[in-house]
This record gives structure tokens, sequence and C-alpha cells, in this order.
């Protein structure tokens, strides 16, 4: 079942018990196979108050691999089979926000529901895609269960945040770095039934108006493993054929020496 774009505050976030205001806010923008963007709004003052909670929304968009082309693999046409080889790479994006904030005492004052609407509302205009709820809520659960177990570590929820702002560190000074580092050592300090962690999986969906990308479904023997495997094995006779070794040349030389021979001989 797919979830509809315009609920998916309600579907994924229970309505809390009083009112959320958000303090700081990091982001992480990839597309996958590139690098990646962060940017920290981390305000020196909080006018004096403390963070009592933090929220994880995590949306993972992803193109398969293998079926945005219209070609089939075919090894005896190498040129185009590799070009459609090319567009048929998995891909996706990845966007992370984490927000830091305050409970306030009106219920209907919510930063972190308005915040979720939002960036779906974004996210769906500028990618078109479906989210896809089974392996949404598989992947939200799991962080809720370590959550509650207490076993919920910002290194291993997000490796590729701290992948990120690890190779950062190595090239930039230490000032610029230091709202992130505090950003994160504020999360890290909160206790972990403060922090809700929650992922939406979405599938990427092929643009009607370009010529060569609508669904296509490869038979087995033009999909990338048959076409490769098909390639590895023309390309190994080919090489078994024209590289002959030490031995073989001597055999070569020798039956060429008896020839001469008996030729002699005779």
């Amino acid at each position: 079942m797919l979830l509809s774009s315009t609920r998916l505050g309600p579907r994924y976030f229970t309505a809390p018990s009083a009112g959320r205001r958000i303090l700081a806010g990091f982001s992480y923008l990839q597309r996958i196979g590139k690098g990646a963007t962060t940017r920290v709004w981390f305000p020196e003052q909080l006018d004096g108050e403390t963070v009592e909670w933090a929220a994880i929304r995590q949306f993972e968009i992803l193109q398969e691999a293998g079926n945005l082309a219209i070609d089939a693999l075919d090894v005896t046409e190498l040129n185009r089979s590799f070009q459609a080889w090319s567009k048929m790479r998995a891909g996706g994006y990845r966007v992370t926000i984490v927000t830091l904030g305050c409970y306030v005492d009106t219920p209907e004052t919510d930063d972190l529901y308005v915040l979720d609407q939002k960036i779906q509302e974004e996210i769906t205009r500028l990618i078109h895609f479906l989210y896809l709820s089974e392996q949404s809520e598989t992947e939200s659960t799991v962080c809720h269960e370590i959550l509650a177990k207490k076993e919920w570590c910002f290194e291993d929820a997000l490796p590729h945040v701290a992948m990120a702002l690890g190779a950062k560190r190595l090239f930039k000074p230490h000032k610029q770095d230091l709202a992130e580092q505090t950003f994160f050592e504020i999360l890290k300090r909160l206790p972990q039934n403060q922090i809700l962690h929650d992922v939406a999986v979405g599938l990427v969906l092929p643009d009607a108006s370009k010529e060569k990308n609508w669904i296509y479904i490869a038979k087995d023997e033009h999909t990338p493993a048959s076409f490769f495997g098909a390639l590895g094995t023309t390309v190994g006779v080919m090489v078994r054929q024209q590289m002959r070794g030490h031995g073989d040349r001597m055999k070569t030389h020798h039956t060429h020496w008896q020839q001469e021979m008996a030729r002699a001989a005779a």
C-alpha cells in the first residue's frame, strides 16, 4: 500500500500531549553517488530555552537499477548495450533533517508537524516518486525499538551523516565546525525516550516525457548479469586462443625442429 503524499505526518507521527517548538536544526542532502551537502542552524543564544526533544526525519528516495532504460543488453551490440548500461545504475536521493526543540503549553503549537508537512511537500514537488508504506514502517519500527531499548547511537543510526561530518572536519577550520559539534553533542545527551527517528522510503518514478525512461524489465538473457557473464566468456575464449605461454612456444619450436630433421633424413 502506498502512502498518501498529503497525509504523511499523521501517518507517521502521533499527536503530542504538548506543543513543540523548534530551536535548532540540521539538514543533510545527497544525491546517491555524489557528494553530500550539510547545513546547521544553531543560534548562539537559545533564548533561555532548554532543549527537551529531538526529531530525525530520514527520507530514502531510491532509483532501481536495470528497469529505467528501454534498451536490452545484447552482447552482440556492444556499443549500444554499454550506453544503455551506463543509464541503468542505481541511485536516488537521501535527505535527513534533525531538529532540536522544547515543549510549550499550547498543544496546537506544533512546529515539528508543520515542518514535516513542508519537507514532504517540497521533496514531492522536486522529485517524482511514491512512498513505500511497508518499507517505511519497517525501517521506522526498527528505529523505535532501538530507542525503546536505549541502544540508539547517532553514529550507528545515521552513518552517512557521521561520515560527512567527519570528512568536513579534516578540511574545515575548527571555528566553522563548532556549531555542528555543539548541535550533535546536545543530541547525544538527550534522553532517548525524547528522541523520535522516523524513516520514509520512496521509489523514484520514470519521467514519461523522456523517450528512453519508460519502465522496462529486461528478459533474463538481457540482464546486466547475463550480459557481463557472456561478455566475460567471450573475452576469455579470445584470450586463451591468442595468448600462449612459454611451454606452448617450446612445443611449437620442438615440432618444427622434428619436421626439419625428418625432411633432412629423407
